[in-house]
């Protein structure tokens, strides 16, 4: 697995079109597509399966480089399609951002992408564009999080889900010193944070929206065993996933379905930037401004990370540092010098 809780998609078997598909059936297939891998993919993953198609349907000549930005933006346009079609039944195909960043998002699609047997000229055109963190994720939009799971999970595992949710969510709220494991497994955001933020050190400090499978473990509804059998489970429907040191957090995928459960339930911090929760990421260091006070001494309880925390995730940490500010838009305080990493 990856060092953050990426969603870890297996590539799903090449499209296979019916004798009579026409290219007004191309929404249709890339939506099969998508729900073969689990309800998530890469976006160019799922354009390499629109190439596919192009070809099966005779849109682009045998041996022929098709032109990857023009044929980006007709996925766009298909998705869009599929969506009108998606919209009664309360599904929505939704682009979001992995929040590990660009360069996690890439090592896990090359890692992907290794086994699958594409064009030459395919291959050619998906190296010519840029790198990218966008993913297609395929979600329920019915009016509660028990409603979305409950398409696909049993009642038990809706409520064990919605239990590690409330787990990930505590966790999170705690602000802790970096430790050597998580230090080790979170070496390449933290390398591109520090890119950005200019610190020669790094910093001291972090929060974390994954949790180990001990704390897991103590679900009062099941046993150890079938704790570790849920968890496997619903890292199966890419729903929850494993860091490299073990951890369980939210895939892509569960962030997008339960956005508002997560921002409205649980208050977690939105980005400062494109609004969406925050799990993998950079946050402001300056807690006296953005924590609430002990309880008894009146003073600021360094422990707790209050909702108030100017977050941001690492691509939108790295365009916020390098083109708007080097400071927090709630304090003013630096936001390089010593910050918190979100991991």
């Amino acid at each position: 697995m990856s060092e953050t809780a990426t969603p870890h998609t297996q590539s799903a078997e090449p499209i296979a079109t019916a004798p009579s598909a026409s290219p007004a059936d191309i929404p249709r297939y890339l939506l099969q597509f998508l729900l073969a891998s689990q309800g998530v993919c890469h976006e160019y993953t799922l354009l390499a399966a629109l190439l596919q198609l192009a070809r099966d349907l005779g849109l682009v000549a045998e041996g022929d480089t098709p032109d990857a930005t023009r044929w980006h933006g007709q996925l766009r346009e298909h998705i869009e399609t599929a969506n009108v079609r998606l919209e009664p039944l309360q599904f929505h195909v939704a682009q979001v951002q992995l929040g590990s960043g660009k360069r996690a998002a890439m090592a896990q699609w090359r890692r992907e992408m290794a086994g699958v047997q594409l064009s030459p000229a395919d291959t050619e055109s998906l190296s010519q564009l840029p790198d990218s963190s966008r993913y297609y994720v395929h979600v329920n939009t019915q009016s509660s999080p028990e409603t979305r799971t409950g398409t696909w999970m049993t009642p038990q595992q809706v409520e064990f889900a919605k239990w590690c949710v409330a787990q990930f969510a505590e966790h999170g709220s705690a602000v802790q010193t970096l430790g050597p494991e998580v230090a080790a497994a979170s070496a390449g955001i933290r390398a591109d944070i520090d890119g950005a933020s200019g610190s020669p050190h790094g910093w001291r400090r972090c929060v974390s929206y994954s949790v180990g499978s001990t704390q897991l473990a103590q679900y009062p509804g099941l046993s150890a065993i079938e704790t570790e059998q849920a968890v496997a489970q619903l890292c199966e429907r890419r729903w929850l996933a494993r860091t490299s040191d073990g951890r369980v957090g939210l895939t892509v995928r569960a962030a997008a379905e339960l956005d508002s459960l997560l921002r409205d339930t649980y208050a977690l911090p939105r980005c400062a930037v494109c609004a969406r929760v925050v799990l993998h990421g950079a946050a402001c260091g300056n807690l006296a401004a953005h924590v609430s006070e002990g309880p008894e001494s009146g003073e600021e309880d360094e422990d707790e990370a209050s909702s108030g925390m100017a977050m941001w995730h690492v691509d939108c940490y790295q365009h916020y540092v390098a083109h708007v500010s080097k400071s927090c838009p709630k304090c003013s305080a630096s936001i390089v010098d010593d910050a918190v990493y979100v991991l």
